[in-house]
C-alpha cells in the first residue's frame, strides 16, 4: 500500500537502518469510505452534513458537540458560540476538506 511506502520514506532518517512495516495495518479513513459510497452519484445534504461532523469529531482540536452544522446546495454553514478563533478555522478546515462540500460560511459567535 502507499501508506506503507510514505511510512517508510518518513521514518528514513540519519541513524535508521531498517524500517519494518510487516506488522503495520492500514484503516481506511471516513473520507475513503465515504469516496466509495458515493462512487457513482452525488451526495445529498444530509450525507455532507454527516460527513461534516463525523470530520469535526475525530479532530481533537474541536470540543464535541461545540459546532452546529447546516447544508445547503453543498456549502456547509458553521457555527457555535465561545469557539477560539483557532477552534474556528480548524473546524472550518475540516468542513472544506469533506467530499461534496463546495463552500464553507461561518456563522460563529462569541
Amino acid at each position: 500500500m502507499a501508506e506503507k511506502q510514505l511510512l517508510v520514506q518518513q521514518a528514513a532518517t540519519t541513524g535508521v537502518k531498517l524500517v519494518s512495516v510487516m506488522d503495520v495495518q492500514v484503516q481506511s479513513t471516513e473520507r475513503e469510505r465515504f469516496v466509495r459510497y458515493f462512487e457513482n452519484e452525488e451526495p445529498g445534504a444530509q450525507m455532507i452534513r454527516q460527513a461534516v461532523r463525523a470530520a469535526l469529531a475525530q479532530d481533537p482540536r474541536i470540543p464535541k458537540n461545540s459546532v452546529n452544522v447546516a447544508v445547503s446546495e453543498n456549502t456547509a454553514v458553521l457555527s457555535g458560540s465561545k469557539l477560539t478563533r483557532q477552534t474556528q478555522r480548524a473546524a472550518l478546515d475540516d468542513a472544506r476538506n469533506t467530499l461534496g462540500v463546495a463552500k464553507t460560511a461561518s456563522k460563529f459567535t462569541y
